[in-house]
């Protein structure tokens, strides 16, 4: 399950290994029961984007920008990145 984005009709998801459904919050009661997609290379291929927003330990991000089109790294998880992989990567 995502959830689409009321502003500009994105289809948004996450994954986290340490939160695996978002509870009730005030602000954002939209995301309130969606769970976190399953770790693999078809779920992570079906995105235009990924954004790492949190740099957990338990996350291959090698394995994660292999799989994706685009990579936005608030975290400077992939800072180590090597070779061809490094055009998908964008900093912010």
């Amino acid at each position: 399950m995502s959830v689409e984005s009321q502003l500009s009709g994105a289809e948004i998801a996450y994954y986290d290994p340490h939160l695996p459904e978002v509870g009730p919050t005030r602000e954002h009661m939209a995301w309130c029961g969606v769970q976190s997609i399953d770790w693999g290379e078809q779920s992570v291929r079906g995105f235009d984007a990924t954004v790492i927003v949190t740099a957990h330990g338990a996350i291959d991000y090698h394995q994660l920008l292999q799989w994706s089109k685009c990579v936005v790294d608030t975290r400077n998880a992939l800072r180590s990145a090597e070779g061809d992989v490094v055009e998908r990567i964008y900093k912010a």
